[in-house]
């Protein structure tokens, strides 16, 4: 054994140093995917790749991601687990929020399940909506912008067409009323028509005057459209009703009088300050007859002259004017 010699260990790599780098950069790794995933704001699932490509609107973020195990396989609708029915050849995108001025899409691959209950559909993945290409925090944005801007400031901002924005209107207002009831907790309401498209078409509407929000709405302006609310309402969240605000329309008063009978109806401040207006026309249009003998032609410039209480002469003829001219140019050559 004395001839057996130690080992020189000087110029021999350090196996301690080099698996420690190895985990520093494991740990940073690590650490630049959970601040990824927080920005992205995504749960239940794993990055595992970021890719930068450029098209021609644009430069591109492309985060490839890997659900969770306990996501998978499940129906989009009901969220039960199914057996696999097949799995495509490429990954699919879904357009998510911006990041640093860039369009940024997320993708994984999913594939088609069939579901005892709805059939075959494809896998439900957590950030998206069911049948729906952009994802669900995408929708929301898009959807509130498209309630407080006009849409083609929604469309230039989000970068998409108008029919996106439709179809995504579409998707975030029938998820939020199949977890909402709006006719929940009515008091005071309000009942009136809307025009929405040429030809004399019609809304039904009715707000809730304590949140200021629309709670119901469906084409025509009549009582049998009116009913349809109070027979989706119920007669016991009828019968909490307090005040119920509209026009003079007969439909809306006969109908409220015969559902809601014991509700207060109030007229709108549209509607009476429009009366009253109309009212104080006529009696204005009255007394400048009497006691001055103004025709229809002459009173309708002395109208904005009288609410600012400024009165001005009645408009003359062209015939009274060129004689008035005549006499003053002649008593001014008779005066020189």
């Amino acid at each position: 054994m004395g001839g057996v010699r130690e080992p020189d260990r000087r110029n021999a790599p350090s196996c301690i140093g080099f698996g420690l780098r190895r985990q520093d950069l494991r740990e940073k790794a690590l650490r630049a995917a959970r601040i990824l995933q927080k920005l992205l704001g995504i749960d239940r699932v794993r990055i595992i790749d970021v890719e930068f490509t450029d098209d021609e609107r644009g430069p591109v973020i492309v985060v490839t991601l890997e659900p969770h195990a306990s996501v998978r396989s499940r129906c989009p609708h009901c969220e039960q687990r199914c057996p696999k029915y097949d799995r495509p050849n490429r990954p699919r995108q879904w357009r998510h929020l911006d990041m640093g001025g860039m369009r940024c899409f997320v993708q994984t691959s999913v594939s088609r399940i069939r579901c005892p209950e709805h059939g075959v559909v494809t896998e439900m993945v957590p950030w998206a909506r069911p049948a729906a290409n952009m994802t669900r925090a995408f929708d929301d944005n898009v959807a509130w912008l498209a309630a407080h801007s006009p849409a083609t400031s929604v469309c230039e901002y989000a970068r998409v067409a108008w029919r996106s924005v439709t179809r995504i209107v579409t998707r975030v207002v029938d998820d939020a009323v199949g977890r909402t009831d709006r006719l929940q907790g009515l008091r005071r309401l309000g009942i009136d028509e809307i025009a929405y498209r040429n030809g004399h078409r019609y809304l039904t509407v009715v707000v809730d005057h304590n949140t200021g929000r629309l709670v119901w709405a469906a084409e025509g302006h009549n009582e049998s459209t009116l009913n349809r609310f109070f027979d989706e309402l119920g007669e016991e969240r009828t019968a909490r009703l307090t005040h119920i605000s509209a026009d003079a329309a007969k439909w809306i008063a006969s109908t409220v009088r015969s559902r809601a009978p014991q509700v207060k109806r109030c007229m709108d401040p549209f509607h009476v300050i429009q009366w009253m207006t109309r009212a104080l026309d006529r009696l204005r249009s009255r007394v400048l007859s009497r006691l001055w003998g103004f025709t229809d032609q002459d009173r309708r410039p002395l109208r904005w002259a009288l609410l600012t209480s400024r009165i001005s002469p009645p408009r003359r003829s062209q015939s009274e004017q060129r004689s008035s001219t005549t006499e003053t140019a002649n008593s001014v050559e008779a005066t020189s």
